[in-house]
C-alpha cells in the first residue's frame, strides 16, 4: 500500500489508561501501540496527539486534525465524521464521595441521580446526551478530570459520570475520598474512530487495521482487549 501523509487524531490527555506522555513527550499506551503496529504493517503514519477533550473536539470538527481517536457513534456527530468500525468498549461509570457511597449506597441507574448535580467531561457528548433525558438532574461540564475531581471532593458537584479512565487518573495521582461504583447501563459503551468526511480511505484503513492486529497480535500483550474495562 503506497504511503499517505501522516494523520493525525485527537486524544483527551487524560486518557492516561489508554495512551499516555512522559515528561519528554513520547507517547505510550495500549491506543499508541495499537497504532503504530497497524503504521509498521501497512505503511501509513498515524498519530495521536493529546489535550483538552472538547478542544480536540474543536479541532477534529474545523478539520484542524483528521478526527477522533476514541469516540462514541453518536448521530450528532455525523455532520462532521464517518466512523469506523467498533472497535473497543469503554463504558461510564458514576463515581461518589466516598462518605456518600457508605451512608446511602450507590445509585442503581441515571434516575437514583435525580435532584443531584452530575459532574462529566466537557466535551463528552454521549454522557451530555444521556444526563439531558434526566431534567431533575444538573449536568456540569468541567474541563479535565483534575477539574472533575476538585468538584467532587469539594462538595460542588454530588457525583461524576466518567469512563474508567477517571479512576486511572485519580489512582495515578494518589486521590482519596472518592470511588468507583456502578456502571451506566443505559449509555452505550461502544467506541470508534470518528474521521473527517472529506477523508474516507482513511476510515477504509483503520478498519483493515482493525482486523490485521487482531490477527497478529494473538498471544501478544497489544490486542484490543486493554482498552476494555
Amino acid at each position: 500500500m503506497a504511503a499517505r501523509p501522516p494523520a493525525v487524531l485527537g486524544a483527551a490527555d487524560d486518557w492516561a489508561v489508554v495512551a499516555k506522555k512522559d515528561a519528554r513527550g513520547n507517547q505510550s499506551g495500549p491506543l499508541v501501540e495499537y497504532l503504530d503496529l497497524m503504521n509498521r504493517k501497512l505503511g501509513t503514519d498515524i498519530r495521536i496527539k493529546a489535550g483538552p477533550w472538547h478542544e480536540m473536539v474543536r479541532k477534529a470538527e474545523a478539520g484542524e486534525l483528521d478526527g477522533l481517536a476514541i469516540t462514541s457513534p453518536l448521530e450528532e456527530r455525523k455532520k462532521h465524521f464517518l466512523f469506523t468500525d467498533v472497535f473497543t468498549a469503554a463504558p461510564v461509570f458514576i463515581y461518589l464521595r466516598t462518605d456518600d457511597l457508605q451512608k446511602n449506597g450507590a445509585p442503581v441507574d441515571l434516575a437514583g441521580l435525580h435532584g443531584k448535580r452530575v459532574g462529566y467531561l466537557k466535551g463528552d457528548l454521549r454522557t451530555n446526551r444521556a444526563l439531558a433525558i434526566h431534567p431533575k438532574i444538573t449536568p456540569v461540564p468541567l474541563a479535565s478530570y483534575a477539574t472533575l475531581a476538585e468538584a467532587l471532593l469539594r462538595g460542588e458537584v454530588d457525583a461524576v459520570a466518567a469512563v474508567y479512565a477517571f479512576e486511572y487518573w485519580r489512582a495515578s495521582n494518589g486521590l482519596v475520598g472518592m470511588a468507583i461504583t456502578r456502571i451506566v447501563h443505559e449509555i452505550d459503551g461502544s467506541q470508534v474512530m470518528s474521521i473527517n468526511k472529506n477523508e474516507p480511505e482513511l476510515v477504509g484503513i483503520l478498519n483493515k487495521g482493525k482486523y490485521l492486529n487482531l490477527n497478529i497480535c494473538r498471544g501478544r500483550s497489544i490486542v484490543i482487549k486493554p482498552f476494555k474495562y
